[in-house]
């Protein structure tokens, strides 16, 4: 639960922004609450921070393994998703399985195992290519919103398509 007694505005502010993110953020609106906020530009940016950052291997990400390993198990289409992922085989040290994703990589690949790509599979063009880069083609505001449908302008003589577009 989030400590809201006693920040201010602000503190109360940004556990509204926090709590929205986690409630909201695979609704497709987090983005429009940033506009309305005038946040988005200082996210991508920090978002960008953090992608170099886990593309560097340091910061919070310092213990993100390059590898992970697994063993392919009997396909049962009986099994739930949930279950599927409760009884994944991978390898881990220690005892516990969450710690696959934060062990960097033993030296060699454990018997029976299958070696796949982790951190080592993102690459720079992920974050800064011309083309391919996150967000790359972001501009501060300038163009957050869609364009408007050119039959939406057709029957409203009054609109004017968004700028930018």
């Amino acid at each position: 639960m989030p400590n809201v007694v006693g920040n201010g505005y602000q503190g109360f502010f940004q556990e509204i922004v926090h709590e929205r993110l986690l409630e909201f953020g695979g609704e497709s609106i987090r983005k429009y609450d940033l506009i309305r906020w005038n946040l988005l530009g200082s996210i991508v940016t920090e978002t960008r921070a953090k992608l170099q950052s886990l593309l560097d291997g340091n910061g919070n990400y310092a213990n993100v393994p390059k590898y992970i390993y697994y063993k392919i198990g009997n396909y049962d289409p009986a099994q739930s998703a949930q279950n599927v992922v409760t009884n994944l085989d991978t390898y881990f040290v220690g005892t516990d399985k969450s710690n696959v994703f934060y062990v960097p990589a033993v030296a060699s690949t454990p018997t029976g195992y299958t070696r796949i790509n982790w951190q080592a599979a993102m690459v720079n063009t992920m974050i800064n290519d011309e083309r391919k880069g996150w967000m790359q083609y972001y501009k501060p505001n300038h163009s957050e919103l869609l364009p408007i449908y050119q039959d939406i302008i057709n029957t409203n003589y009054n609109l004017t398509q968004d700028y930018g577009y």
